[in-house]
């Protein structure tokens, strides 16, 4: 697992920084009024990458500094990622799955390589992919009003980010939050249409 972070480092990001600069503008513009509760800006997937999702570890980080636990309360569950996935993609591809949470209060985690939980589930699971869903930036007052994913796909084998996609969740669009709750209301049609969208751009790039 440690590969993955020394590759995501240098040339990776390389690759894809001229395409993630205009992309995080893009999705600044199209967060403005997307009028949908789950937007896709765009995917980019290395041409080089010929291999299908086989064996994939997801990696649930949603923690921005700044966050509240009443913010994450308006986020996806690693449960809920859980059931939509396993339906919605790895029985229908025949893609084995397996899932960490590293999504903490008032933990920030920027290289998911190094960190314990993951490296303990890779030593376990023995994955070829790891798929990193990562919290890019959201919109809070109080309660997460949209917020954008950055979705990777490390390819254990070569050392190499295969795939990224940025991904708007718009819960006033899509009618998800619960203003003022702090029960975590369960956000299960969200991860539905997220892992949708997923599914849709892993597709289109040939990786299922």
């Amino acid at each position: 697992m440690g590969k993955i972070g020394r590759v995501a480092a240098a040339p990776v990001c390389a690759r894809f920084v001229g395409w993630l600069v205009t992309i995080l503008a893009a999705a600044a513009l199209a967060g403005c009024d997307s009028g949908a509760p789950v937007t896709v800006v765009q995917s980019k997937k290395d041409e080089s990458y010929t291999a299908k999702l086989q064996q994939v570890l997801v990696v649930r980080n949603l923690f921005l500094p700044g966050m509240t636990e009443l913010n994450l309360n308006g986020l996806v569950r690693l449960n809920e990622i859980r059931t939509a996935f396993n339906t919605k993609l790895a029985a229908p591809f025949h893609v084995r799955a397996d899932y960490v949470d590293v999504t903490t209060f008032n933990k920030a985690v920027g290289d998911i390589a190094h960190e314990p939980a993951v490296v303990d589930a890779v030593a376990k699971t023995h994955p070829a992919q790891v798929l990193e869903l990562k919290m890019a930036s959201a919109t809070m007052n109080p309660g997460v009003l949209k917020y954008t994913i950055d979705a990777r796909l490390y390819d254990v084998a070569s050392n190499k980010t295969v795939w990224r996609s940025l991904i708007i969740v718009d819960n006033m669009a899509g009618r998800f939050i619960r203003v003022g709750d702090r029960l975590a209301p369960s956000h299960q049609e969200e991860a539905d249409q997220l892992v949708d969208a997923l599914r849709s751009q892993l597709e289109h790039a040939g990786l299922l």
